[in-house]
């Protein structure tokens, strides 16, 4: 298991800092050395970075046990649920027990949800495995068009003036019907 210090562990931190998060290192109950764990008003989660599964597997439990104790002794709001063990994995599973295995941690949601990550190898892999613990991003305004100018547009295309388009789309939009 890499240490919380880990050059990954820390551009994880930061990229959780810039969204929001408060992060630092925390010493879990049942668990020998500090781990990463990364706070918000909606989630509680340790971050957890290794070579393998098998290097890691046993503290990922040890880590959901004492991250579940603590948020639910520490927090009664409903953030308590919302509480996750993200593991980056350096490698892809190198065989097909370890895969079944990363696949049941991941289903057994009781205490905490594991999210597994592999081939985490460089900043881009890294954003792509934080995915689920960052907020979504608001699209702009650019990306959403405007219906109403889209549709006067498509009208205008098939040949309807400019005048009658617009006050067609209009009526359209203030009585759902179109009058011409």
């Amino acid at each position: 298991m890499l240490p919380a210090d880990h050059p990954t562990l820390q551009t994880a931190a930061d990229l959780l800092r810039d969204a929001g998060y408060v992060v630092s290192p925390r010493l879990l109950e049942g668990v020998d050395q500090p781990l990463l764990v990364a706070e918000s008003p909606y989630v509680l989660s340790v971050l957890i970075a290794g070579e393998s599964w098998w290097e890691v597997e046993e503290v990922v439990d040890a880590a959901q046990v004492g991250l579940a104790n603590w948020s639910s002794r520490d927090d009664a709001s409903s953030r308590r649920w919302d509480v996750y063990v993200l593991v980056l994995l350096r490698h892809w599973p190198q065989t097909p027990e370890e895969g079944a295995a990363i696949e049941l941690a991941e289903a057994n949601t009781e205490l905490a949800r594991k999210i597994v990550r592999s081939h985490v190898v460089d900043e881009d892999e890294l954003s792509r495995a934080l995915r689920p613990l960052l907020p979504l991003t608001p699209v702009g305004r650019g990306a959403v068009p405007d219906v109403a100018m889209a549709l006067e547009q498509r009208l205008r295309v098939h040949g309807i003036e400019p005048d009658l388009a617009s006050s067609a789309v209009a009526g359209f939009l203030q009585s759902g019907a179109v009058r011409l």
